[in-house]
């Protein structure tokens, strides 16, 4: 019986070699890079599975961030992964998180439990494992495993190697492994190229202005994104405050970032009523006052929670503006708000039975420019592993934790 556990999905089902994007976000240092970088080389060493490096807001497959998640010596990193469903499972997107209140060791060395520093590059190999498909395992000597106690650990070993090769295949020309002491004597591993970061240059910065005083992409106001793991609604506020009384109290609401930004209350714009329903646990949102009205007189189960936010009356005009559709599941009762390529990827069938698009819901200020809202999803309270959460958009993810109460 093997010791590696697999999710069940992985990326670009049916490719002969797997092709995969990612990219790293403001909050990652610099020096994080090369460990990053040669974790991901260490798995495409031995698996048909390649990975590029792409720009931050390039829509990369796979995103790296660093923040605050439960303090030191607790949970080191996590990683979130969202597929398809269907006969063969996809991978979507991935994201990784490494905890900033940890000391990181960035050096590539063997790691020890007793040093009270955290390497890096073992931790990345993990999560990286986790956003290819690889699931934890009870093997000590495994990267796969939650958690090293005790030993050491220079990279990869021949069960994360056979992991990633059931799912993706061997490598042609990849080393053999010798369970006592790695790669054989006479081989190394094959050199994957990783490509260099292109950045745009910045463009050139008008002397005067160029664009109307009102235009969209001047706003700061964000509206903040949490997935509920129990019900798989996405639940949406403005209130700084609220955000961050549910992250003190409600760990099965995961943080996702900024979904979009909305704008003052002002001439031009509209409120965006919310509602939550009680039969459901799940949030209902319109901008319309008659539906508002309706829906208080007729819907006892929905309870009216006010204003939540603004939204834009029209997009006319405004190139930057984000109109969000409405969806309603006629299985679950449940509505989603989406944009651009998600509602059209939502129309295929891809999110599953019982969608219908009830039409355009409101009109904010894009942040992301790839027909989603950009958001940081994932963040894992509770330090535990979690996984098969149903999802209204991908409807299962992965959301797995690192660590434990070791310093690795």
């Amino acid at each position: 019986m093997p010791a590696f556990v697999l999710f069940g999905p992985r990326w670009d089902h049916g490719d002969a070699v797997a092709n995969v994007t990612w990219a790293v976000d403001p909050t990652i240092p610099s020096f994080f890079l090369p460990d990053i970088v040669e974790a991901f080389a260490s798995w495409s060493a031995y698996a048909n599975i390649n990975f590029q490096r792409v720009a931050p807001g390039a829509g990369a497959e796979i995103t790296f961030s660093n923040a605050s998640i439960d303090g030191a010596s607790n949970t080191l990193a996590y990683a979130s992964t969202s597929y398809t469903l269907g006969r063969n499972q996809e991978y979507v997107r991935g994201t990784v998180r490494f905890d900033a209140d940890e000391g990181w060791r960035v050096d590539g060395t063997d790691v020890e439990s007793a040093r009270g520093s955290v390497d890096l590059y073992l931790v990345a190999l993990h999560e990286i494992g986790h956003a290819i498909g690889i699931d934890h395992s009870t093997a000590a000597t495994m990267v796969m495993n939650p958690s090293i106690s005790s030993g050491r650990l220079f990279g990869l070993t021949q069960h994360d190697i056979q992991a990633a090769q059931t799912l993706y295949g061997v490598r042609p020309g990849a080393p053999s492994f010798n369970a006592e002491t790695g790669f054989t004597p006479d081989a190394t591993p094959p050199v994957v190229p990783v490509p260099s970061l292109v950045v745009p240059t910045a463009p050139t910065v008008p002397t005067a202005p160029t664009a109307p005083p009102q235009s969209l992409e001047d706003l700061t106001d964000p509206v903040f994104r949490f997935f509920d793991t129990r019900t798989g609604d996405h639940f949406y506020t403005a209130s700084v405050a609220e955000r961050d009384q549910i992250l003190r109290t409600i760990p099965h609401y995961h943080f996702e970032g900024v979904a979009f930004e909305t704008p003052d209350d002002g001439p031009g714009t509209v409120d965006v009523f919310r509602f939550y329903n009680t039969a459901t646990q799940a949030h209902f949102f319109t901008t319309s006052e008659a539906e508002r009205d309706q829906v208080i007189r007729t819907l006892p189960t929905f309870q009216y929670e006010g204003v939540a936010f603004q939204a834009y009356g029209t997009a006319a005009g405004n190139p930057d503006a984000l109109v969000l559709d409405r969806f309603y599941n006629t299985q679950s009762n449940m509505h989603h708000y989406s944009s651009g390529g998600e509602t059209a990827w939502i129309q295929a069938g891809n999110a599953g039975p019982g969608w219908r698009l009830e039409g355009p819901s409101f009109v904010m200020a894009r942040v992301g420019s790839d027909g989603r809202p950009a958001v940081e999803e994932g963040v894992h309270e509770d330090g535990v592993y979690e996984a098969g959460s149903p999802a209204s958009l991908n409807p299962f993810e992965h959301h797995d934790a690192f660590g434990g109460t070791l310093v690795i």
